[in-house]
């Protein structure tokens, strides 16, 4: 019995990429485009292109949406790929022959990151560094909602893990430039800083987070070897997470103390009070 698939591509404002991911995944039976309230062509270029179009809440990140896809698919094994990424040929055919004759319940896919322009090979960004869940039956994982979270396998069912080796990377088109890095860095970490208990890191942590992070990207997954984009990698990295704690100090002291504004507010009034106090 032919096995159905179901491919399901996350959008928000992606008229420029959407075209080249749908014709990545038209082997599928289905393409499923899970779009966030986009405000350009992207859902107009996907419906053109044949596209089942399911509308959802805009959450300023991809978690919720790819729930929501995998819960509406029509058919029992999932691939799933954002707006910014392409399934090659040769692993278009290798995921079609597993859904015919699986050997497992869900597979984890190498992934080929393009960053500023050049293919990264290191820094936790290598293809197989990078593996994810991509290719599945639809009641293997569980998909969580939270940003970054990864799914998680249910009982009973068998994994396997794919590598470079044995088939083709998804193609991911990453970030374009550190424009894009940051504007992102800045919206993610608002989320994530809100999921975070609010607290005063300190110092200390906020220097251990940094080296943590620091020697995980530069050193134990090699990013000296991806020249200097590995280096800036790597620091940019740590800003992300510095800036995450930061965010959740914010998140405490205006709970303790009210808003910086308010309180700059009353910084102003003393100050101008002692010019009122000299004029008396």
């Amino acid at each position: 019995m032919h096995q159905m698939i179901s491919a399901i591509i996350h959008t928000k404002n992606e008229e420029k990429n959407i075209a080249q991911a749908i014709h990545s995944v038209t082997w599928a039976d289905e393409v499923l485009v899970v779009d966030m309230e986009s405000t350009d062509a992207t859902v107009a270029t996907a419906q053109g292109l044949g596209a089942r179009i399911l509308q959802v809440p805009n959450a300023d990140y991809a978690d919720p949406a790819r729930a929501a896809g995998i819960r509406a698919a029509l058919y029992p094994w999932i691939v799933y790929i954002d707006a910014d990424e392409l399934i090659p040929a040769e692993l278009a055919k290798k995921l079609r022959a597993l859904a015919e004759n699986p050997t497992a319940d869900a597979y984890m896919l190498p992934r080929a990151n393009y960053m500023f322009g050049h293919l990264i090979a290191h820094t936790g960004w290598g293809a197989d560094q990078d593996k994810q869940f991509r290719f599945f039956r639809r009641d293997a994982l569980e998909v969580h909602p939270n940003i970054h979270r990864k799914p998680s396998l249910m009982p009973g069912k068998k994994m396997e893990v794919l590598t470079e080796k044995q088939v083709p990377a998804i193609v991911h088109f990453n970030y374009v430039d550190s424009n894009h890095f940051l504007t992102k860095l800045l919206r993610y970490t608002d989320i994530e800083a809100k999921a975070m208990d609010p607290e005063i890191p300190g110092t200390l942590r906020m220097m251990s987070v940094a080296a943590k992070e620091f020697v995980l990207r530069y050193i134990a997954l090699q990013g000296f070897r991806d020249g200097w984009r590995g280096l800036y990698l790597s620091l940019l990295m740590v800003t992300y997470r510095i800036t995450a704690l930061e965010k959740a100090a914010e998140i405490a002291e205006r709970k303790a103390e009210g808003t910086i504004e308010s309180r700059y507010e009353r910084i102003a009034k003393e100050v101008l009070d002692g010019y009122a106090a000299k004029q008396g």
